[in-house]
């Protein structure tokens, strides 16, 4: 449940729901062959929009050139919108959230938590400029909270179990802190709570669709990958350390598992991490982008399982 700050009350969509067609049996079978997904998200959705352009030969997106800017709110990417070109591909829009997008939230009048008007009118019209109904609107909103939570080695090294079967994380500075398995999941779902709320107010807005939220990719093991490519973290993995690579894994899956359970409760579809695209549960090196991302080719096994290329 949404919970408002001062009524309680579960968030009512603003409007009527988006992506209904009054008119949609006299849409003809040739717009109702491919499929209409919508996507929205922050910079993990670079991977897909990526893919997507090189099939269509338009050239590769880097994460560093088109995440970077700060003056745009949202850039849009269209696949087979205007016309089909690509008949093994979705009719697809992708809405990648700029360094100047709104605040994603907004309480109404009424005390109701719901999603901001700008977020409000960038879904409305990125749903009106299908020629059929949509299919599947595909949330890669946030995905690096594991790595925040994680990828940088703690100033008190620390250590959890998931089970009795569990080894201890490997540590190079002497015995790790046993942190409680149920303090790591409290910490990691207080993390998850605004990708519930977003997606949960998604399937609000989208009540005919199905709504779908795509798991950040898993962790990259190699500690140098990180290091000579290592986004935001710089500093601190000069100061403090990378973590072992077991003590993020576990983190990122404990994670995963949080956000799926949550987001399957409110109705949300979860697609997760490829298992073609793992080895022994981290990112594949030919998969690699930076240090918490993933690339075309990871997006390229995300595209085939939302049935978006064949």
């Amino acid at each position: 449940m949404i919970q408002s700050p001062a009524s309680g009350k579960l968030t009512k969509a603003l409007g009527p729901p988006f992506g209904t067609y009054p008119n949609a049996s006299s849409i003809a079978p040739t717009l109702r062959s491919l499929k209409n997904i919508l996507f929205i998200g922050n910079s993990h959705l670079i991977a897909l929009i990526d893919a997507a352009k090189r099939r269509t030969g338009g050239g590769e997106v880097r994460l560093e050139t088109e995440f970077s800017w700060r003056a745009v709110a949202f850039r849009r990417y269209d696949f087979n919108l205007a016309s089909v070109t690509d008949e093994g591909c979705a009719r697809m829009l992708f809405i990648l959230l700029g360094g100047a997008a709104p605040s994603l939230f907004h309480v109404n009048p009424q005390g109701q938590l719901g999603l901001s008007e700008a977020f409000v009118q960038e879904l409305r019209e990125g749903a009106a400029r299908f020629p059929a109904p949509l299919d599947s609107v595909v949330s890669y909103y946030h995905g690096n909270e594991h790595s925040i939570f994680s990828m940088v080695e703690h100033p008190v090294p620390f250590d959890f179990f998931v089970n009795a079967a569990d080894t201890p994380s490997p540590s190079t500075k002497g015995p790790r802190q046993v942190v409680p398995l149920e303090v790591i999941k409290r910490e990691l779902s207080v993390r998850a709570r605004a990708t519930v709320t977003y997606c949960q107010i998604l399937k609000q807005l989208f009540p005919h669709q199905d709504v779908v939220h795509l798991m950040p990719p898993p962790p990259i093991g190699d500690e140098q990958q990180l290091r000579k490519n290592p986004e935001i973290f710089a500093y601190h993995f000069d100061v403090f350390g990378v973590a072992p690579p077991a003590l993020r894994l576990k983190v990122y899956s404990l994670y995963v598992q949080i956000l799926r359970d949550e987001l399957q409760a409110v109705g949300v579809r979860v697609i997760t991490a490829p298992a073609q695209s793992q080895v022994d549960g981290f990112l594949r090196p030919d998969s690699w982008m930076e240090s918490t991302h993933a690339n075309h080719r990871y997006g390229q096994m995300l595209l085939t399982e939302l049935g978006a290329v064949v």
